[in-house]
This record gives structure tokens, sequence and C-alpha cells, in this order.
């Protein structure tokens, strides 16, 4: 497998999560890869992952290893990490807006600032 990250997905509620991941596909990847596997705590996408455990795969593809995750709570865990990122990014926005006086600063030229901005002193842009 040429990909140098793998992201799996697929869980049923109530059945368990449909292997998709052959062990031998993931030991295929290039030294340095890494393979998670969000439906772990259903029984797991990929072949060998448990939830809540990092583990070390050999490569068969000239020494080095591939990184295999299995998340324990990904409905639990990745809201909080999406609020943080979101949390981020508006603190970046206000950054962007705000000059070190505290006054609201518009710089239409910056295209972050010119792309979210509707309306300007009243008219439409």
């Amino acid at each position: 497998m040429d990909a140098d990250v793998l992201i799996t997905t697929a869980s049923v509620p109530g059945r368990p999560a449909p292997r998709l991941v052959a062990a031998a596909t993931v030991a295929a990847m290039r030294p340095g890869s890494v393979v998670v596997d969000l439906a772990a705590s259903a029984g797991g996408n990929v072949e060998g992952s448990l939830p809540g455990v990092e583990a070390r795969i050999p490569s068969t593809r000239g020494g080095g290893e591939v990184t295999l995750l299995g998340l324990a709570a990904a409905a639990a865990d990745l809201p909080v990490d999406a609020s943080g990122l979101f949390a981020r990014n508006v603190a970046q926005v206000l950054r962007a807006m705000v000059a070190e006086d505290g006054t609201l600063t518009l710089n239409l030229n910056d295209e972050l600032i010119h792309g979210m901005c509707y309306t300007h002193e009243g008219r439409s842009r």
C-alpha cells in the first residue's frame, strides 16, 4: 500500500465493526505510516487494532514500523478536539481583526478579512 495515512471509520450501531483492512496490508505500508481505527471499540476495521492501544507493526518494506492506533472512544473524544480546533480558529480570526490597542481594525486587503466581510461602512461588498 502506498498511502502514508489510513483512517477507518466504518461502524454499524449494535453490530461489530466490519473488518476492512488485514494485518498484512498494514505491514505492507511504508515505514513511518500511521493507521487510525476509529471503530476499534466496536471490534475494529483493522485486524489487530485494540481500543486505546497504540501498536507498532514491523513494516515488510525494508525495516521500520507502522503505527496502528485503535481509538477507545472516538465518538466521545473527537468532539472535544473539534471544539478546540474551532476555538483556536476563532481566536486567530479575532487576532487578525483587533489591533494591539484593542480597537477593531479591518484590513480589507487581508484575504481572510476580505472573504468574511459581507458589508462594510453600510455598503455590501
